[in-house]
C-alpha cells in the first residue's frame, strides 16, 4: 500500500508542474490543469485534482514512466521492519497483489505554500476495502518470546484511513524551478466506529 501513495505522489507532481511533463525525453500530457501555489484554495485544488486522477491511474498507471496500475497493485518484494519496547520483528513479503487501491478517496488536503522554496502537504485518505495477498517470511519477538513464520497470506481490510505527508524543496532542473518531493506515511489505521 505504501507504494500506492508513490503513485499519488507522481499524480501530484504531474499536477504541480507545467502543462507538459518532460522525463528522459518523453513528453507526457498532464491530465488536468496544474494547481497554482498562489490560489487561495490551493489545498482544495490539490484534493480535487488527486481525486480526479485516481480513477485515471487506477487501471492504466503511467506506462510511459513504467508506473503500473493502482488496481491491482503488484509488489515484487517488500521488506518491513518494526521495533518497539515489547515487540520487534521483520518480515519479507513477495509477489504481493493489492486490490482496492483504486477506491482511494481523498478526504482532506492541508498545505503550507507561503515559502516559495518549500512545499508541505498532508493528504488524508480513506479506502472502503483493500485485499492483499502474497507470500511472507517473518521473524521477531514479543517480549522475550521468539516468533517466526512463513507461508501465504490473504488479508482483507475494511475502512482503512490514513494520512500521508509530502515535503519538498525547490530545485532547478533543465532551467525550470521544480519541487523535489519526499513522501512518507504519517499514520494508517482502521476506522474507529
Amino acid at each position: 500500500m505504501r507504494n500506492a501513495v508513490i503513485l499519488l505522489l507522481a499524480a501530484f507532481s504531474a499536477v504541480a508542474r507545467a502543462a507538459i511533463i518532460r522525463s528522459g525525453g518523453i513528453e507526457l500530457p498532464t491530465y488536468t490543469d496544474p494547481c497554482k501555489r498562489n490560489d487561495k484554495d490551493f489545498s482544495g485544488c490539490v484534493k480535487k485534482t488527486l481525486q480526479y486522477l485516481i480513477p485515471k491511474f487506477s487501471k492504466e498507471g503511467i506506462p510511459q514512466l513504467n508506473i503500473t496500475s493502482l488496481d491491482p497493485f503488484y509488489l515484487n518484494e517488500y521488506l518491513m521492519h518494526f521495533e518497539s519496547t515489547q515487540i520487534e520483528g521483520k518480515a519479507l513479503f513477495k509477489d504481493v497483489y493489492n486490490h482496492g487501491l483504486g477506491s482511494i478517496k481523498i478526504v482532506d488536503v492541508r498545505s503550507v505554500v507561503e515559502d516559495p522554496e518549500q512545499l508541505e502537504l498532508e493528504v488524508d485518505f480513506y479506502m472502503p476495502k483493500v485485499i492483499s495477498n502474497g507470500k511472507f517470511k517473518g521473524e521477531g519477538r514479543i517480549g522475550q518470546m521468539p516468533i517466526m513464520g512463513k507461508g501465504v497470506f490473504n488479508v482483507t481490510s475494511y475502512d482503512v484511513t490514513g494520512s500521508w505527508m509530502l515535503k519538498g524543496n525547490a530545485v532547478e532542473l533543465d532551467g525550470q524551478r521544480l519541487h523535489a518531493h519526499q513522501g512518507r506515511w504519517h499514520e494508517i489505521r482502521p476506522l474507529e466506529t
